[in-house]
């Protein structure tokens, strides 16, 4: 987190995960692939990435204050047997939201968006194509845009 001034702060993070699974053929965990070839962690993506910036104007009624967050993901496996129906593509999501602040700071009113680029992906999925031919996911929300207003006492 950096805060370079009183108006503008800054976040940024990064992750990095190497799950070393080996299937050594007596396991079903790594079906299709051969016996001691690498597995992926199932709902674990190797790389996330996050920045967010805020800004803010000091206003004589209040304050106006600009938020952006961008977060990536790479790709994962919802199922670590399935590499042709269990896997999420990387994605990257950017959220938005501009927030007005009375000076007493008792009312608020903000405008936001979220999944702004309109990513499509999934929460979960769930591979029965073994089973009963087809698979199941939850998909996640689409681009929202919203307003909220707040009162606090």
């Amino acid at each position: 987190m950096a805060v370079p001034t009183d108006q503008f702060q800054l976040e940024a993070s990064i992750g990095y995960i190497h799950f070393d699974r080996v299937d050594n053929g007596i396991t079903t965990l790594c079906e299709s692939d051969p016996p001691g070839g690498h597995c992926m962690a199932p709902r674990t993506p190797e790389w996330t990435a996050a920045v967010g910036a805020t800004y803010e104007w000091p206003l004589s009624n209040g304050s106006l204050r600009l938020r952006g967050d961008a977060v990536y993901q790479s790709r994962l496996a919802f199922s670590p047997d399935d590499p042709f129906n269990g896997f999420q593509p990387s994605h990257t999501l950017v959220d938005a939201r501009l927030t007005w602040e009375s000076a007493d700071q008792g009312w608020s009113i903000a405008l936001f968006g979220t999944n702004l680029t309109d990513e499509v992906y999934f929460h979960g999925k769930l591979s029965l194509v073994g089973v009963l031919g087809r698979e199941q996911g939850n998909v996640a929300r689409p681009r929202e845009w919203g307003l909220a207003l707040k009162r606090s006492f």
